[in-house]
């Protein structure tokens, strides 16, 4: 046993078993596209939560005042 010998294991990253190469895995992947009616929602939604934002430092403001 003076030699040495390599074992080499096969490369799992070729192999159809690997979860990357997964086609159901990539194909669930993609996002829907944005359709007109997503932006409007979208830009409803934002507006009124800056609304409440403004409304939650005003009141912020005036608790500020009463100290």
């Amino acid at each position: 046993m003076t030699r040495l010998e390599l074992i080499q294991t096969p490369n799992r990253r070729m192999g159809g078993q690997d979860r990357r190469y997964h086609s159901e895995r990539r194909g669930h992947s993609m996002a829907p596209p944005v359709t007109a009616d997503t932006i409007d929602t979208l830009r409803d939604l934002l507006d009124k939560s800056h609304a409440r934002i403004r409304t939650l430092e005003r009141m912020v403001e005036d608790l500020r005042k009463d100290v």
